[in-house]
């Protein structure tokens, strides 16, 4: 056989068949057809092993309607957090597709909007790194929990769509679930109002989501996925403020660009100015951190786990 499917991806594909067994397969595939053939895509075996063996580094799951939508969606969410958490597989060339958004390593695992002729709504793309070590990385995915037994789905279908005017314990748990990503309403008294609306939309727009304000299936999914975990080093980044110059100013720059794809673009140009100090005060506010545009360790840690 002149091709094989990474080891990564194998893993992945296992841990997602335990999960669920009766899923619809019908849009799953990893090995490119001729339409593939013709364009530079993962599906096809371009990169060689040591022995000359081409390496599939992609692999899509179906993800087309009813309880497999969730699946799709959550597995996208699930696959992001790993990207942020440093999982092997997930290094230079990975990158995950789904319901129009795309998140790499580019963009510091933030959803961006995916313009490509297939929009990825009927299934989940996963492409995997391109270093041999990432591509055949045998970790789990924590898919399955590690163990034969898979843990319950989240099941956000399960969830009501909540709008502003809702009250009860769906919109209390909804509040929690924003302010762990960063995106905290104010108190979580299940009361859905204007507050609660606004960090709806902003959580949304972080997620290339429609920004409605309106919790839905796909927001629940989004919501439901474990938020990123802190920065391990953020001490090792310098404080920046209005007047800082150089890479640490780029740096912060980029991120934000990731983190905010639908605003204008900061130019990466290392300059602290105006524009970068407001984008600094937006994201502190929508993260419930002291709004002073300065770039210290708090708000280091946010960027860099979100």
């Amino acid at each position: 056989m002149g091709y094989r499917l990474a080891r990564a991806l194998a893993v992945f594909r296992d841990e997602v068949n335990t999960r669920w067994p009766n899923r619809d397969h019908a849009s799953d595939g990893w090995i490119g057809d001729a339409a593939h053939a013709t364009r530079n895509s993962d599906h096809n075996p371009w990169v060689k092993d040591g022995n000359g063996v081409g390496v599939v580094r992609a692999y899509d799951i179906d993800a087309g309607t009813g309880a497999n939508t969730d699946i799709g969606l959550w597995l996208a969410e699930h696959v992001r957090t790993l990207g942020r958490a440093g999982h092997p597989a997930l290094g230079n060339g990975s990158y995950v597709i789904s319901a129009r958004r795309i998140a790499s390593p580019k963009s510091g695992w933030a959803w961006r909007a995916y313009t490509g002729n297939n929009p990825h709504t009927s299934h989940t793309h996963v492409s995997v790194s391109l270093a041999a070590g990432g591509y055949d990385s045998g970790q789990t995915w924590g898919i399955t929990g590690g163990g034969g037994t898979p843990h319950p789905s989240p099941a956000p279908g399960a969830r009501p769509t909540i709008r502003n005017g809702a009250r009860g314990d769906a919109v209390r748990e909804a509040q929690q679930r924003l302010a762990a990503h960063g995106f905290a309403p104010g108190a979580a008294d299940g009361v859905f109002g204007t507050r609660t609306v606004e960090a709806t939309k902003r959580f949304q727009t972080a997620c290339g989501l429609t920004a409605d304000g309106i919790i839905g299936p796909r927001t629940w999914a989004a919501l439901l996925t474990a938020p990123p975990a802190p920065a391990p080093v953020p001490g090792q980044r310098p404080t920046i403020r209005r007047g800082t110059t150089g890479p640490a100013v780029s740096e912060a720059q980029r991120i934000l660009n990731a983190w905010y794809p639908t605003m204008p673009r900061l130019a990466v140009d290392g300059a602290f100015g105006p524009s970068t100090e407001a984008r600094v005060k937006h994201m502190q506010r929508a993260a419930g951190l002291a709004v002073d545009g300065i770039v210290g360790p708090a708000t280091w840690r946010r960027l860099l786990g979100t």
